[in-house]
């Protein structure tokens, strides 16, 4: 998940992790099953408030924050908005590994907007993501 406006490095960090923009995640999930799944979600943010916190070397452990039970039929989402419930709204950059486990194989979609240093250079990318095994 990306979050938040770039601008520019700053004395602490010269080394841009994105490009100068304001971008959004969105995250649906759709439960396509004839019974209930749980799901829990977690989050390993790596830049956080604009500051770079998983750049190799260092890692960042993921951190348990929801556990829901989706109905069959029914679909949720996470985005910037519910993102910032878990780590906080700061405006500026939050980037990180957003981890869906369920009981059951659910159909999510990612759509990532970004827009550039003027509405003519906004971009959205959506695509699936496949249900995996660990």
């Amino acid at each position: 998940m990306i979050c938040g406006t770039q601008r520019g490095g700053d004395e602490k960090d010269p080394c841009l992790t994105v490009v100068d923009g304001t971008y959004a995640t969105a995250v649906t999930i759709y439960n396509p099953t004839t019974c209930v799944v749980t799901i829990d979600k977690y989050f390993a943010p790596l830049v956080l408030r604009g500051q770079p916190f998983g750049r190799e070397p260092k890692t960042v452990r993921a951190r348990h924050f929801a556990r829901i039970q989706l109905p069959p039929g029914a679909a949720t989402m996470d985005d910037c908005c519910s993102l910032a419930e878990v780590v906080g709204r700061t405006g500026l950059v939050t980037l990180g590994v957003l981890d869906i486990v369920a009981d059951h194989a659910l159909d999510v979609t990612v759509t990532h907007t970004a827009n550039g240093a003027s509405p003519a250079a906004t971009s959205v990318n959506s695509r699936t993501i496949k249900p995996r095994r660990a």
